[in-house]
Protein backbone atom coordinates (compact mmCIF):
# COMPACT_ATOMS: atom_id res chain seq x y z
CA UNK A 1 0.00 0.00 0.00
CA UNK A 2 0.72 3.72 -0.77
CA UNK A 3 2.20 5.62 1.67
CA UNK A 4 0.21 9.38 2.47
CA UNK A 5 2.90 10.93 1.20
CA UNK A 6 3.85 8.71 -1.88
CA UNK A 7 0.01 9.49 -2.86
CA UNK A 8 0.46 13.35 -2.61
CA UNK A 9 3.55 13.25 -4.52
CA UNK A 10 1.50 11.54 -7.49
CA UNK A 11 -1.25 13.47 -8.01
CA UNK A 12 0.68 16.53 -9.36
CA UNK A 13 2.29 14.46 -11.69
CA UNK A 14 -0.83 12.85 -12.95
CA UNK A 15 -2.43 16.42 -12.37
CA UNK A 16 0.28 17.92 -15.34
CA UNK A 17 0.13 15.25 -17.37
CA UNK A 18 -3.54 15.34 -18.08
CA UNK A 19 -3.21 18.65 -18.93
CA UNK A 20 -0.48 18.26 -21.23
CA UNK A 21 -2.71 15.86 -23.17
CA UNK A 22 -6.18 17.78 -22.83
CA UNK A 23 -3.66 20.80 -24.16
CA UNK A 24 -2.18 18.79 -26.76
CA UNK A 25 -5.53 17.47 -28.10
CA UNK A 26 -7.10 20.98 -28.60
CA UNK A 27 -4.02 22.17 -30.71
CA UNK A 28 -4.16 19.21 -32.84
CA UNK A 29 -8.03 19.64 -33.48
CA UNK A 30 -8.19 23.25 -33.43
CA UNK A 31 -9.27 24.37 -37.07
CA UNK A 32 -6.48 26.66 -39.29
CA UNK A 33 -8.25 30.38 -39.06
CA UNK A 34 -8.63 31.45 -42.29
CA UNK A 35 -7.82 35.22 -43.32
CA UNK A 36 -9.90 36.03 -46.19
CA UNK A 37 -10.39 38.90 -48.74
CA UNK A 38 -12.92 39.73 -51.75
CA UNK A 39 -10.26 41.65 -54.25
CA UNK A 40 -12.67 43.82 -57.17
CA UNK A 41 -11.78 42.85 -60.51
CA UNK A 42 -13.51 43.84 -63.69
CA UNK A 43 -16.78 44.80 -64.83
CA UNK A 44 -19.02 44.45 -67.67
CA UNK A 45 -22.45 45.88 -68.85
CA UNK A 46 -25.36 43.75 -69.48
CA UNK A 47 -28.38 44.38 -71.14
CA UNK A 48 -31.00 43.61 -68.79
CA UNK A 49 -30.93 42.91 -64.78
CA UNK A 50 -29.03 39.73 -63.79
CA UNK A 51 -31.06 37.24 -62.57
CA UNK A 52 -28.93 33.85 -63.79
CA UNK A 53 -24.99 33.52 -63.63
CA UNK A 54 -23.11 30.85 -64.92
CA UNK A 55 -19.22 30.09 -65.75
CA UNK A 56 -18.43 26.78 -67.94
CA UNK A 57 -14.84 25.50 -68.36
CA UNK A 58 -14.70 24.16 -71.85
CA UNK A 59 -11.37 23.17 -73.25
CA UNK A 60 -8.98 25.31 -71.95
CA UNK A 61 -11.07 28.42 -71.40
CA UNK A 62 -13.82 29.76 -69.43
CA UNK A 63 -17.21 31.10 -70.35
CA UNK A 64 -19.41 33.53 -68.07
CA UNK A 65 -22.98 33.46 -69.36
CA UNK A 66 -25.95 35.58 -67.79
CA UNK A 67 -29.79 36.09 -67.80
CA UNK A 68 -32.17 37.95 -66.26
CA UNK A 69 -35.74 39.88 -66.76
CA UNK A 70 -35.38 39.85 -70.68
CA UNK A 71 -35.37 37.84 -73.69
CA UNK A 72 -31.61 37.85 -74.17
CA UNK A 73 -28.33 35.31 -73.19
CA UNK A 74 -25.51 37.09 -72.75
CA UNK A 75 -22.05 35.46 -72.94
CA UNK A 76 -18.52 36.44 -72.57
CA UNK A 77 -15.20 35.03 -71.76
CA UNK A 78 -12.92 35.13 -68.59
CA UNK A 79 -9.41 34.84 -68.71
CA UNK A 80 -7.38 33.00 -66.32
CA UNK A 81 -6.71 36.15 -64.21
CA UNK A 82 -10.27 36.15 -63.52
CA UNK A 83 -10.90 39.37 -66.30
CA UNK A 84 -14.14 39.87 -68.10
CA UNK A 85 -14.62 39.96 -72.09
CA UNK A 86 -18.10 40.95 -73.87
CA UNK A 87 -19.01 38.08 -75.78
CA UNK A 88 -22.28 37.41 -77.59
CA UNK A 89 -25.95 37.80 -77.13
CA UNK A 90 -28.71 34.97 -77.70
CA UNK A 91 -32.34 35.63 -78.52
CA UNK A 92 -34.57 32.93 -76.22
CA UNK A 93 -37.53 34.05 -75.47
CA UNK A 94 -40.22 35.46 -77.86
CA UNK A 95 -42.74 36.38 -74.74
CA UNK A 96 -41.81 38.81 -71.73
CA UNK A 97 -41.03 37.02 -68.50
CA UNK A 98 -37.32 36.75 -68.72
CA UNK A 99 -35.25 33.96 -68.10
CA UNK A 100 -33.64 32.04 -64.76
CA UNK A 101 -31.87 28.86 -63.72
CA UNK A 102 -28.41 28.58 -65.69
CA UNK A 103 -26.75 25.18 -65.28
CA UNK A 104 -24.00 23.38 -67.05
CA UNK A 105 -22.93 19.71 -67.33
CA UNK A 106 -20.85 17.62 -69.62
CA UNK A 107 -21.79 14.01 -71.73
CA UNK A 108 -19.58 12.53 -73.93
CA UNK A 109 -16.82 15.32 -73.98
CA UNK A 110 -19.57 17.71 -75.43
CA UNK A 111 -20.15 20.38 -72.97
CA UNK A 112 -24.30 21.68 -72.29
CA UNK A 113 -25.67 24.80 -71.01
CA UNK A 114 -29.57 24.42 -70.04
CA UNK A 115 -31.61 27.10 -69.44
CA UNK A 116 -34.73 28.04 -67.49
CA UNK A 117 -37.15 29.65 -70.27
CA UNK A 118 -39.22 31.44 -67.56
CA UNK A 119 -41.19 33.65 -70.31
CA UNK A 120 -42.25 30.62 -72.45
CA UNK A 121 -42.73 27.84 -69.85
CA UNK A 122 -40.01 25.27 -71.18
CA UNK A 123 -36.60 24.12 -70.96
CA UNK A 124 -33.85 24.29 -72.95
CA UNK A 125 -30.61 22.63 -73.52
CA UNK A 126 -28.10 24.56 -75.84
CA UNK A 127 -24.57 22.81 -77.05
CA UNK A 128 -21.68 24.97 -76.38
CA UNK A 129 -19.17 25.04 -78.70
CA UNK A 130 -15.35 25.51 -78.47
CA UNK A 131 -15.61 29.29 -78.60
CA UNK A 132 -18.27 29.15 -75.72
CA UNK A 133 -21.10 29.84 -78.80
CA UNK A 134 -24.73 27.87 -78.04
CA UNK A 135 -26.77 26.27 -80.33
CA UNK A 136 -30.18 25.12 -79.30
CA UNK A 137 -30.48 21.20 -79.59
CA UNK A 138 -33.69 20.33 -77.45
CA UNK A 139 -37.20 22.39 -75.66
CA UNK A 140 -39.35 21.02 -73.39
CA UNK A 141 -42.38 23.11 -73.27
CA UNK A 142 -44.51 22.67 -69.86
CA UNK A 143 -47.81 20.25 -70.33
CA UNK A 144 -50.58 19.23 -68.03
CA UNK A 145 -48.81 16.84 -66.21
CA UNK A 146 -45.54 18.68 -65.52
CA UNK A 147 -44.83 21.95 -63.69
CA UNK A 148 -42.53 24.09 -66.13
CA UNK A 149 -44.72 26.95 -65.91
CA UNK A 150 -42.82 30.28 -64.69
CA UNK A 151 -39.89 28.49 -63.82
CA UNK A 152 -37.11 30.11 -61.60
CA UNK A 153 -34.78 26.96 -60.72
CA UNK A 154 -33.10 24.07 -62.37
CA UNK A 155 -30.99 21.82 -60.94
CA UNK A 156 -28.52 18.92 -62.32
CA UNK A 157 -28.30 15.47 -60.38
CA UNK A 158 -25.97 12.81 -61.56
CA UNK A 159 -26.79 9.01 -60.42
CA UNK A 160 -24.17 6.75 -62.55
CA UNK A 161 -24.02 7.32 -65.98
CA UNK A 162 -27.09 9.28 -65.82
CA UNK A 163 -28.39 13.13 -65.34
CA UNK A 164 -31.14 14.11 -64.19
CA UNK A 165 -32.47 17.94 -64.45
CA UNK A 166 -34.91 19.09 -61.89
CA UNK A 167 -37.01 21.93 -62.10
CA UNK A 168 -39.09 24.01 -59.72
CA UNK A 169 -41.14 27.67 -59.35
CA UNK A 170 -43.92 29.71 -59.30
CA UNK A 171 -46.02 26.79 -60.61
CA UNK A 172 -47.21 24.57 -57.61
CA UNK A 173 -44.91 21.32 -57.83
CA UNK A 174 -41.58 19.62 -58.98
CA UNK A 175 -40.78 18.05 -62.27
CA UNK A 176 -37.61 15.88 -63.24
CA UNK A 177 -36.32 15.19 -66.64
CA UNK A 178 -33.77 12.95 -67.81
CA UNK A 179 -31.11 14.54 -69.92
CA UNK A 180 -29.79 11.95 -72.76
CA UNK A 181 -26.82 11.47 -74.23
CA UNK A 182 -27.12 14.19 -77.61
CA UNK A 183 -29.09 16.26 -75.05
CA UNK A 184 -32.84 15.52 -75.56
CA UNK A 185 -35.00 15.76 -71.98
CA UNK A 186 -37.31 13.19 -71.57
CA UNK A 187 -40.21 13.57 -68.45
CA UNK A 188 -39.56 11.30 -65.88
CA UNK A 189 -41.58 12.62 -62.75
CA UNK A 190 -43.50 15.48 -61.60
CA UNK A 191 -44.90 15.67 -58.18
CA UNK A 192 -47.66 18.27 -57.05
CA UNK A 193 -47.53 20.50 -53.43
CA UNK A 194 -49.68 19.61 -50.80
CA UNK A 195 -50.37 20.68 -47.46
CA UNK A 196 -47.17 19.00 -46.19
CA UNK A 197 -44.69 19.20 -48.88
CA UNK A 198 -43.31 22.94 -49.27
CA UNK A 199 -43.26 23.02 -53.49
CA UNK A 200 -45.19 26.75 -53.91
CA UNK A 201 -42.02 29.12 -55.36
CA UNK A 202 -39.15 26.87 -55.74
CA UNK A 203 -35.98 29.34 -56.07
CA UNK A 204 -33.42 27.49 -54.37
CA UNK A 205 -32.42 23.68 -54.89
CA UNK A 206 -29.54 21.43 -53.77
CA UNK A 207 -28.42 18.24 -53.35
CA UNK A 208 -26.18 15.72 -51.52
CA UNK A 209 -25.03 12.18 -51.86
CA UNK A 210 -25.16 10.07 -48.31
CA UNK A 211 -24.64 6.62 -48.14
CA UNK A 212 -25.25 5.73 -51.81
CA UNK A 213 -28.40 7.48 -51.80
CA UNK A 214 -29.14 10.47 -53.76
CA UNK A 215 -31.43 13.31 -51.88
CA UNK A 216 -32.46 16.42 -52.72
CA UNK A 217 -33.60 19.40 -51.01
CA UNK A 218 -36.00 22.39 -52.22
CA UNK A 219 -37.10 25.50 -50.74
CA UNK A 220 -40.57 27.05 -50.84
CA UNK A 221 -40.81 30.84 -51.18
CA UNK A 222 -44.62 31.24 -51.35
CA UNK A 223 -45.07 28.45 -48.84
CA UNK A 224 -42.49 29.42 -46.25
CA UNK A 225 -40.92 26.17 -45.61
CA UNK A 226 -37.87 23.41 -46.81
CA UNK A 227 -38.45 19.54 -48.31
CA UNK A 228 -36.41 16.97 -48.59
CA UNK A 229 -36.47 14.14 -51.58
CA UNK A 230 -34.39 10.85 -52.17
CA UNK A 231 -33.63 10.19 -55.67
CA UNK A 232 -33.66 6.87 -57.32
CA UNK A 233 -31.69 5.87 -59.71
CA UNK A 234 -34.72 6.44 -62.67
CA UNK A 235 -34.59 9.61 -61.54
CA UNK A 236 -37.76 8.94 -59.79
CA UNK A 237 -38.50 10.72 -56.40
CA UNK A 238 -40.09 10.43 -53.09
CA UNK A 239 -40.73 13.17 -50.43
CA UNK A 240 -38.88 11.71 -46.97
CA UNK A 241 -39.21 15.30 -45.01
CA UNK A 242 -40.55 18.46 -44.71
CA UNK A 243 -39.64 21.77 -42.08
CA UNK A 244 -41.81 24.33 -41.93
CA UNK A 245 -40.99 27.79 -41.06
CA UNK A 246 -41.94 28.75 -37.35
CA UNK A 247 -40.70 32.07 -34.77
CA UNK A 248 -37.36 30.20 -34.44
CA UNK A 249 -36.46 29.46 -37.64
CA UNK A 250 -35.70 31.88 -40.82
CA UNK A 251 -37.90 30.42 -43.50
CA UNK A 252 -40.36 32.86 -44.18
CA UNK A 253 -39.90 33.04 -48.03
CA UNK A 254 -36.89 30.55 -48.20
CA UNK A 255 -34.64 31.35 -51.19
CA UNK A 256 -31.08 30.44 -51.28
CA UNK A 257 -30.01 26.72 -51.04
CA UNK A 258 -26.37 25.23 -50.52
CA UNK A 259 -25.63 21.59 -49.45
CA UNK A 260 -22.66 20.73 -47.72
CA UNK A 261 -20.28 17.65 -46.45
CA UNK A 262 -17.93 17.48 -43.72
CA UNK A 263 -16.04 14.75 -41.99
CA UNK A 264 -19.25 12.56 -43.29
CA UNK A 265 -21.75 15.27 -41.88
CA UNK A 266 -23.97 16.18 -43.94
CA UNK A 267 -25.42 20.08 -43.50
CA UNK A 268 -27.88 22.13 -45.46
CA UNK A 269 -27.53 25.80 -45.30
CA UNK A 270 -30.93 28.12 -46.13
CA UNK A 271 -31.49 31.62 -46.53
CA UNK A 272 -34.60 33.78 -46.61
CA UNK A 273 -35.82 36.97 -48.63
CA UNK A 274 -38.69 37.81 -45.76
CA UNK A 275 -41.59 38.57 -46.68
CA UNK A 276 -42.03 42.14 -45.80
CA UNK A 277 -41.52 42.51 -49.13
CA UNK A 278 -44.33 40.27 -50.27
CA UNK A 279 -47.23 41.24 -47.86
CA UNK A 280 -50.07 39.58 -50.03
CA UNK A 281 -48.15 36.16 -49.73
CA UNK A 282 -47.77 37.14 -45.94
CA UNK A 283 -51.43 37.17 -45.85
CA UNK A 284 -52.22 34.71 -47.91
CA UNK A 285 -49.90 31.63 -45.98
CA UNK A 286 -50.37 33.42 -42.62
CA UNK A 287 -46.59 34.11 -42.65
CA UNK A 288 -44.52 36.49 -40.29
CA UNK A 289 -41.83 38.57 -40.34
CA UNK A 290 -39.18 38.07 -37.46
CA UNK A 291 -35.62 38.63 -38.37
CA UNK A 292 -32.76 37.57 -40.83
CA UNK A 293 -30.49 34.96 -40.77
CA UNK A 294 -29.39 31.85 -42.09
CA UNK A 295 -30.44 28.10 -41.28
CA UNK A 296 -27.97 25.18 -40.97
CA UNK A 297 -29.73 22.04 -40.99
CA UNK A 298 -28.02 18.47 -40.26
CA UNK A 299 -29.13 15.92 -43.16
CA UNK A 300 -29.14 12.08 -41.54
CA UNK A 301 -29.03 8.80 -43.54
CA UNK A 302 -32.35 9.39 -44.29
CA UNK A 303 -32.42 12.42 -45.59
CA UNK A 304 -34.09 13.90 -42.14
CA UNK A 305 -33.34 17.20 -41.57
CA UNK A 306 -32.54 18.62 -37.80
CA UNK A 307 -32.03 22.31 -37.34
CA UNK A 308 -27.90 22.63 -36.54
CA UNK A 309 -27.38 26.13 -35.72
CA UNK A 310 -28.86 29.68 -36.44
CA UNK A 311 -26.70 32.47 -37.94
CA UNK A 312 -28.84 35.75 -37.11
CA UNK A 313 -28.35 39.02 -38.44
CA UNK A 314 -27.44 41.82 -36.47
CA UNK A 315 -26.01 45.41 -37.53
CA UNK A 316 -23.03 44.66 -38.24
CA UNK A 317 -23.64 41.54 -40.77
CA UNK A 318 -25.19 41.73 -44.26
CA UNK A 319 -27.93 39.03 -44.28
CA UNK A 320 -30.69 41.14 -44.99
CA UNK A 321 -32.74 39.51 -48.09
CA UNK A 322 -29.88 36.70 -48.23
CA UNK A 323 -30.81 35.21 -52.27
CA UNK A 324 -27.84 32.94 -52.85
CA UNK A 325 -25.08 30.83 -51.26
CA UNK A 326 -22.09 29.59 -52.19
CA UNK A 327 -18.71 27.57 -50.51
CA UNK A 328 -15.57 26.34 -50.98
CA UNK A 329 -15.01 23.56 -49.48
CA UNK A 330 -11.25 24.10 -47.29
CA UNK A 331 -10.74 20.60 -45.80
CA UNK A 332 -12.84 18.08 -44.04
CA UNK A 333 -13.22 20.70 -40.92
CA UNK A 334 -14.41 23.54 -42.52
CA UNK A 335 -16.27 25.22 -45.41
CA UNK A 336 -16.02 29.32 -46.32
CA UNK A 337 -19.47 29.82 -47.40
CA UNK A 338 -20.35 33.16 -49.25
CA UNK A 339 -23.86 34.41 -49.05
CA UNK A 340 -25.04 37.20 -51.22
CA UNK A 341 -27.73 39.54 -50.15
CA UNK A 342 -30.97 42.03 -52.17
CA UNK A 343 -31.76 44.01 -49.23
CA UNK A 344 -27.88 44.61 -47.72
CA UNK A 345 -26.07 44.85 -51.13
CA UNK A 346 -23.42 43.15 -49.52
CA UNK A 347 -21.59 39.30 -49.38
CA UNK A 348 -21.36 37.85 -46.07
CA UNK A 349 -18.63 35.33 -45.69
CA UNK A 350 -18.89 32.84 -42.82
CA UNK A 351 -17.20 30.07 -42.22
CA UNK A 352 -18.63 26.34 -41.39
CA UNK A 353 -17.62 23.73 -39.14
CA UNK A 354 -17.75 20.19 -39.15
CA UNK A 355 -20.38 20.66 -36.23
CA UNK A 356 -22.63 22.42 -38.15
CA UNK A 357 -21.85 25.50 -36.89
CA UNK A 358 -21.95 28.87 -39.07
CA UNK A 359 -19.78 31.66 -37.55
CA UNK A 360 -19.83 35.05 -39.55
CA UNK A 361 -15.39 35.97 -40.79
CA UNK A 362 -16.04 39.22 -42.99
CA UNK A 363 -18.21 41.75 -44.36
CA UNK A 364 -18.50 43.66 -48.11
CA UNK A 365 -20.30 46.36 -49.72
CA UNK A 366 -20.78 45.57 -53.02
CA UNK A 367 -23.57 48.82 -53.87
CA UNK A 368 -25.76 46.42 -55.83
CA UNK A 369 -28.48 43.58 -55.12
CA UNK A 370 -27.95 40.56 -56.40
CA UNK A 371 -30.35 38.34 -56.95
CA UNK A 372 -29.50 34.57 -57.30
CA UNK A 373 -26.79 35.68 -59.52
CA UNK A 374 -23.85 34.85 -58.12
CA UNK A 375 -21.37 31.62 -59.07
CA UNK A 376 -17.62 30.32 -58.07
CA UNK A 377 -14.98 29.28 -60.24
CA UNK A 378 -11.58 27.82 -59.51
CA UNK A 379 -8.99 28.94 -62.22
CA UNK A 380 -5.36 27.97 -62.51
CA UNK A 381 -5.40 26.85 -58.46
CA UNK A 382 -7.28 30.49 -57.80
CA UNK A 383 -10.48 31.01 -56.59
CA UNK A 384 -13.01 33.77 -58.47
CA UNK A 385 -16.31 35.03 -57.03
CA UNK A 386 -18.70 36.28 -60.06
CA UNK A 387 -21.67 38.69 -59.20
CA UNK A 388 -24.80 39.71 -61.51
CA UNK A 389 -26.06 43.24 -60.31
CA UNK A 390 -29.58 43.12 -60.73
CA UNK A 391 -30.21 46.76 -60.60
CA UNK A 392 -27.15 48.19 -62.19
CA UNK A 393 -27.15 46.05 -65.29
CA UNK A 394 -23.78 44.55 -64.92
CA UNK A 395 -21.45 41.65 -64.03
CA UNK A 396 -18.45 42.04 -61.69
CA UNK A 397 -15.82 39.53 -61.17
CA UNK A 398 -13.41 39.35 -57.89
CA UNK A 399 -10.50 37.30 -56.75
CA UNK A 400 -10.85 35.10 -53.46
CA UNK A 401 -7.67 35.45 -51.38
CA UNK A 402 -7.52 32.52 -48.55
CA UNK A 403 -4.38 32.85 -46.78
CA UNK A 404 -3.97 30.16 -43.56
Amino acid sequence: MQSKKEINEYVPIVFWLNLFIILFSSCGNRQALVKIDLIYLDAIKTLSPTVTAQVVHVGDKYFFYTAGEGSILESGEVNLKGNLNVGSTYKIANKFGGLRGLISTQINNTDFLIIGNKAENAIEVHQINEKGRLQQISFFVDTDTTYLKTNITTQLVKIGEQQFVFVGGLDTGLSCLQLTGNGKLNHIQSMADDSTMFLNGIIGMSTLEIDGNTYLFTGGFIDGGISSFRVNKDGSFKNVDNIKDDEQLFLNGTFALNAVQLKRKNFLLVGHRHKVHYPFYEKEKGLIYHGDGINVFKVDGQGKLTLSSLLKDNDQLKLKGSTRIEHIKINEDQAIVFIATRDDEGIQIAALNAKGILKPLKEYDIACTVYNGMTIEKINDQWFLFIGAYNKHKANSYLIKMDR
